[in-house]
């Protein structure tokens, strides 16, 4: 979350500072809101279809594609395609973390550090983003990339390293059915 979140606080800045006009970077912005809500409705419709790890690892492999579109020029058009990239893709692999800690989460109680985690990363992200834009955006990012390659590595590995299971405090009847 400390890349992503620090990409995403600054991106209106990257695009006025390349020199994009105002209302062209506000609709690209509002198109990547809505790309982010997309992501939310397949999240819900993929459900379990897709599994964990292909999602996580098309969702960074995304955000590396879309840190690559501005990596070396910042046009509307590659400046577009970051943000609607960048924003799905962000927002569907939450998701998919979110449900990963409910998997790998025996007793339920991690899951409620969530948005504390989240809101750690994304105010650390922000302030460390900040620091590292001087008169180049190309550090952040290098660090948003890393960031990124940082989170597949760890997903795989934990993902790997500990079997899957239900919650515990989800009961599953014998006759189908299930009681909460």
């Amino acid at each position: 979350f400390l890349g992503a979140s620090g990409f995403w606080t600054f991106i209106e800045r990257l695009g006025s500072a390349s020199g994009l006009q105002a209302e062209f970077v506000a609709n690209a912005l509002a198109g990547g809101l809505f790309a982010g809500m997309v992501a939310c409705l397949l999240t819900s419709f993929f459900d379990e279809r897709l599994g964990l790890r292909g999602p996580i690892v098309f969702c960074c492999s995304l955000i590396l594609v879309a840190l690559g579109c501005i990596g070396n020029e910042v046009t509307p058009n590659s400046y577009l395609l970051t943000v609607l990239l960048f924003q799905f893709a962000w927002v569907y692999s939450v998701n998919i973390m979110s449900a990963t800690v409910s998997v790998y989460d025996e007793t339920g109680q991690y899951g409620a550090l969530i948005p504390a985690a989240m809101g750690i990363g994304a105010i650390a992200g922000s302030a460390f983003a900040g620091n590292l834009i001087t008169e180049s955006y190309m550090p952040l990012l290098v660090f948003c990339a890393a960031t990124t390659l940082n989170a597949i590595f760890t997903f795989v590995w934990v993902t790997g390293k500990t079997p899957a299971r239900r919650p515990s405090f989800i009961k599953f009847e014998t006759n189908g059915a299930s009681e909460c």
